[in-house]
């Protein structure tokens, strides 16, 4: 289209016009430089969305719903808070809950985010491609990556561990749809706030 080649020789002519001689010859690197262009201009537009009770902020795409729910658990009722919205076949969410005190004390980071992954990879019921340590600044963390066995869902997710609270930041794909990296910006953009 017009304005795509109105932008690109815009572009173009950032280059030194000694490397664009030598280069210019080469269709290829008309492509390359387009493409490199172009997704250097894609630029997540969430909106930032803070919980200063859950001591968090994260950019939705747009508003998310809030709920609360209460998990019988053999370690007594906990409260989960929830935050979702549904966008395009894609689930955004972040949830946290926070664990009994003694019950942290007495279990590794790792054995509770073991715990955490299992509980997450079962509510799905697929096929784990991935679970890797990862971390928030100095809180331990994973990231797993399951599918479902029919390939129509794919679920990427992130669980943290500050002190006893468990953080999950989630992006559910639904009906075969893949997930693209603007659905991963927003799991970039989870940062925790002063509570």
């Amino acid at each position: 289209p017009y304005r795509v080649r109105k932008v690109f020789r815009r572009f173009i002519r950032l280059i030194p016009h000694s490397i664009r001689r030598k280069c210019m010859r080469s269709r290829i690197f008309l492509w390359v430089m387009l493409v490199m262009f172009f997704s250097g201009c894609q630029q997540y537009d969430g909106k930032v969305f803070k919980s200063q009770k859950g001591g968090f902020s994260i950019q939705f795409p747009d508003t998310p719903t809030e709920e609360v729910s209460i998990s019988r658990t053999p370690l007594g009722d906990i409260d989960l808070h929830l935050f979702t919205l549904e966008k395009k076949l894609v689930i955004f969410l972040v949830g946290y809950s926070d664990y009994p005190a003694q019950f942290v004390k007495e279990n590794s980071n790792d054995s509770l985010l073991n715990i955490a992954c299992a509980g997450a990879i079962a509510n799905y019921k697929g096929i784990v491609f991935s679970n890797e340590k990862i971390s928030l600044g100095i809180h331990p963390g994973r990231e797993i990556v399951v599918k479902s066995k029919d390939d129509m869902i794919t679920y990427l997710t992130r669980l943290f561990l500050v002190e006893n609270r468990l953080y999950q930041v989630t992006v559910l794909a639904l009906e075969g749809k893949t997930i693209e990296k603007s659905d991963k910006n927003f799991i970039e953009s989870f940062k925790l706030i002063t509570r």
